[in-house]
């Protein structure tokens, strides 16, 4: 689940994820 989680983060903002930053 983690990839799509790193895909999301490239769309959203790496505010939810955190771990985007």
């Amino acid at each position: 689940m983690e990839n799509a989680q790193s895909n999301n983060s490239n769309r959203h903002p790496p505010h939810l994820r955190g771990k985007a930053i």
